[in-house]
C-alpha cells in the first residue's frame, strides 16, 4: 500500500481547511 499518496492528500486537505477562514 503506499501511504505517500494519502498522506500528501491529507495534508493537502488539512492546509486548505486551515486556509479557509
Amino acid at each position: 500500500k503506499s501511504t505517500g499518496f494519502s498522506r500528501s492528500a491529507l495534508a493537502l486537505q488539512i492546509q486548505q481547511a486551515w486556509n479557509k477562514p
